[in-house]
Protein backbone atom coordinates (compact mmCIF):
# COMPACT_ATOMS: atom_id res chain seq x y z
CA UNK A 1 0.00 0.00 0.00
CA UNK A 2 1.38 3.71 -0.80
CA UNK A 3 1.83 5.54 2.30
CA UNK A 4 -0.10 8.99 2.99
CA UNK A 5 2.48 12.04 2.83
CA UNK A 6 0.96 15.27 4.37
CA UNK A 7 2.28 18.39 2.41
CA UNK A 8 1.85 21.67 4.38
CA UNK A 9 0.40 24.23 2.54
CA UNK A 10 1.29 28.06 2.21
CA UNK A 11 -0.64 30.86 2.95
CA UNK A 12 -0.97 33.88 0.31
CA UNK A 13 -3.00 36.91 0.88
CA UNK A 14 -4.40 37.68 -2.46
CA UNK A 15 -4.15 40.96 -3.67
CA UNK A 16 -7.85 41.55 -5.26
CA UNK A 17 -9.73 40.22 -2.32
CA UNK A 18 -7.30 40.12 0.39
CA UNK A 19 -8.36 37.33 1.51
CA UNK A 20 -5.63 34.16 2.55
CA UNK A 21 -5.29 31.62 0.18
CA UNK A 22 -3.79 28.08 0.97
CA UNK A 23 -1.51 27.51 -1.89
CA UNK A 24 0.94 24.42 -2.69
CA UNK A 25 3.43 24.27 -5.33
CA UNK A 26 2.36 21.30 -7.59
CA UNK A 27 6.45 20.24 -7.58
CA UNK A 28 5.74 18.81 -4.20
CA UNK A 29 3.01 17.03 -4.82
CA UNK A 30 4.61 15.76 -8.07
CA UNK A 31 7.46 14.26 -6.42
CA UNK A 32 5.77 12.62 -4.01
CA UNK A 33 3.60 10.38 -6.36
CA UNK A 34 6.25 10.16 -8.46
CA UNK A 35 8.30 8.51 -5.47
CA UNK A 36 5.13 5.65 -4.89
CA UNK A 37 3.55 8.16 -2.02
CA UNK A 38 0.01 9.64 -1.99
CA UNK A 39 0.20 13.46 -1.48
CA UNK A 40 -2.12 14.97 1.41
CA UNK A 41 -2.10 18.55 1.25
CA UNK A 42 -2.54 20.17 5.07
CA UNK A 43 -3.93 23.18 4.78
CA UNK A 44 -1.97 26.09 7.56
CA UNK A 45 -4.36 24.97 10.73
CA UNK A 46 -4.97 27.50 13.75
CA UNK A 47 -6.42 24.79 15.93
CA UNK A 48 -3.69 21.96 17.11
CA UNK A 49 -6.92 19.10 17.61
CA UNK A 50 -7.01 19.73 13.71
CA UNK A 51 -3.28 18.96 12.88
CA UNK A 52 -4.06 15.76 15.30
CA UNK A 53 -6.36 14.86 13.01
CA UNK A 54 -3.95 14.60 10.14
CA UNK A 55 -1.20 13.34 11.92
CA UNK A 56 -2.86 10.44 13.17
CA UNK A 57 -3.56 9.21 10.14
CA UNK A 58 -0.48 10.16 7.95
CA UNK A 59 2.83 7.78 7.26
CA UNK A 60 5.55 11.06 6.73
CA UNK A 61 5.20 14.70 6.34
CA UNK A 62 7.07 16.99 3.95
CA UNK A 63 7.51 20.25 5.50
CA UNK A 64 7.52 22.82 2.19
CA UNK A 65 9.32 25.77 1.58
CA UNK A 66 8.67 29.67 1.77
CA UNK A 67 8.62 32.84 3.10
CA UNK A 68 11.03 33.54 6.20
CA UNK A 69 10.35 32.53 9.83
CA UNK A 70 9.51 35.99 11.74
CA UNK A 71 12.68 37.13 13.56
CA UNK A 72 10.85 38.57 16.62
CA UNK A 73 9.55 35.31 17.77
CA UNK A 74 13.64 33.98 17.53
CA UNK A 75 14.55 36.74 19.89
CA UNK A 76 16.53 38.52 16.56
CA UNK A 77 15.79 42.34 15.44
CA UNK A 78 13.89 42.23 12.14
CA UNK A 79 16.13 42.70 8.61
CA UNK A 80 15.17 44.73 5.53
CA UNK A 81 15.52 41.53 3.37
CA UNK A 82 13.52 39.41 5.79
CA UNK A 83 9.74 38.46 4.77
CA UNK A 84 8.25 36.64 7.13
CA UNK A 85 5.51 34.12 6.00
CA UNK A 86 2.09 34.69 7.70
CA UNK A 87 1.73 33.89 11.35
CA UNK A 88 -1.09 31.65 10.57
CA UNK A 89 1.34 29.33 8.81
CA UNK A 90 4.38 30.00 10.91
CA UNK A 91 2.54 28.53 13.89
CA UNK A 92 0.71 25.77 11.64
CA UNK A 93 3.92 24.99 10.62
CA UNK A 94 5.62 24.88 14.21
CA UNK A 95 2.57 22.85 15.22
CA UNK A 96 2.97 19.75 12.96
CA UNK A 97 6.65 19.82 13.20
CA UNK A 98 6.24 19.25 17.02
CA UNK A 99 3.71 16.36 16.21
CA UNK A 100 5.98 15.09 13.72
CA UNK A 101 9.17 14.82 16.16
CA UNK A 102 7.08 13.39 18.80
CA UNK A 103 5.88 10.81 16.81
CA UNK A 104 9.10 10.22 14.94
CA UNK A 105 7.48 10.43 11.90
CA UNK A 106 9.11 10.74 8.84
CA UNK A 107 9.84 13.81 7.86
CA UNK A 108 11.71 15.95 5.10
CA UNK A 109 11.83 19.66 5.41
CA UNK A 110 12.41 21.86 2.23
CA UNK A 111 13.64 25.37 2.62
CA UNK A 112 12.45 27.74 5.38
CA UNK A 113 11.04 24.35 7.16
CA UNK A 114 14.77 23.08 7.32
CA UNK A 115 15.65 26.45 9.27
CA UNK A 116 11.92 25.73 11.41
CA UNK A 117 13.84 22.19 12.20
CA UNK A 118 16.97 23.86 12.99
CA UNK A 119 15.57 26.15 15.07
CA UNK A 120 12.96 23.34 17.11
CA UNK A 121 16.38 21.44 18.21
CA UNK A 122 17.98 24.14 19.70
CA UNK A 123 19.80 25.67 16.68
CA UNK A 124 20.28 29.69 15.80
CA UNK A 125 19.32 30.76 12.12
CA UNK A 126 21.75 33.50 10.37
CA UNK A 127 19.67 36.13 7.62
CA UNK A 128 20.87 34.02 4.82
CA UNK A 129 21.94 30.54 4.58
CA UNK A 130 23.80 29.25 1.33
CA UNK A 131 21.24 27.58 -1.04
CA UNK A 132 23.60 24.37 -1.21
CA UNK A 133 23.10 23.46 2.69
CA UNK A 134 21.89 19.88 4.28
CA UNK A 135 20.80 18.68 7.84
CA UNK A 136 19.77 15.18 8.58
CA UNK A 137 19.32 14.16 11.78
CA UNK A 138 21.66 10.79 12.87
CA UNK A 139 18.98 8.55 14.66
CA UNK A 140 18.79 5.43 13.23
CA UNK A 141 15.59 4.65 14.19
CA UNK A 142 14.60 7.99 12.38
CA UNK A 143 14.41 9.43 9.45
CA UNK A 144 14.74 13.46 9.51
CA UNK A 145 16.23 15.44 6.65
CA UNK A 146 16.53 19.15 5.96
CA UNK A 147 17.63 20.75 2.90
CA UNK A 148 18.10 24.55 1.66
CA UNK A 149 17.63 24.01 -2.27
CA UNK A 150 13.87 23.09 -3.46
CA UNK A 151 13.63 19.50 -4.78
CA UNK A 152 9.93 20.08 -6.14
CA UNK A 153 11.79 22.84 -8.87
CA UNK A 154 10.95 21.65 -12.74
CA UNK A 155 14.82 21.81 -12.66
CA UNK A 156 14.59 18.31 -10.82
CA UNK A 157 17.84 16.69 -10.57
CA UNK A 158 18.55 12.69 -10.23
CA UNK A 159 19.60 13.95 -6.52
CA UNK A 160 15.73 15.30 -5.94
CA UNK A 161 14.34 12.37 -7.40
CA UNK A 162 16.51 10.25 -4.80
CA UNK A 163 15.33 12.27 -1.95
CA UNK A 164 12.31 11.72 -2.65
CA UNK A 165 12.49 8.44 -3.06
CA UNK A 166 14.57 7.74 0.05
CA UNK A 167 11.91 9.73 1.70
CA UNK A 168 9.10 7.78 0.78
CA UNK A 169 11.21 4.44 1.47
CA UNK A 170 10.94 5.76 5.20
CA UNK A 171 7.50 6.62 5.11
CA UNK A 172 7.05 3.05 4.25
CA UNK A 173 9.30 1.57 7.55
CA UNK A 174 11.89 0.51 4.49
CA UNK A 175 15.10 2.88 5.13
CA UNK A 176 17.07 1.20 7.87
CA UNK A 177 19.64 3.94 7.66
CA UNK A 178 19.62 7.55 7.17
CA UNK A 179 19.69 9.10 3.47
CA UNK A 180 23.33 9.94 2.49
CA UNK A 181 23.09 13.22 0.60
CA UNK A 182 26.23 14.68 -1.00
CA UNK A 183 25.68 18.53 -0.22
CA UNK A 184 26.26 19.91 -3.85
CA UNK A 185 24.95 23.49 -5.49
CA UNK A 186 21.95 23.19 -6.69
CA UNK A 187 21.73 25.03 -10.13
CA UNK A 188 18.68 27.58 -10.97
Amino acid sequence: MKPLVGICSDLVVSKKDKKPKSVIDCGYVDGIYAAGGIPVVIPPMEREEVLEEYMERLDGLLMTGGLDLNPVKLGKRPHPSIKPMLPRREESDRRLLKMAIERKMPTLCVGVSMQLMNVMFGGSLHTHLPEDEAIELMDPSWWMVGVQWHPENDSSSALDRQLFEGFIDACLGKASVPLTIPVLKKAG
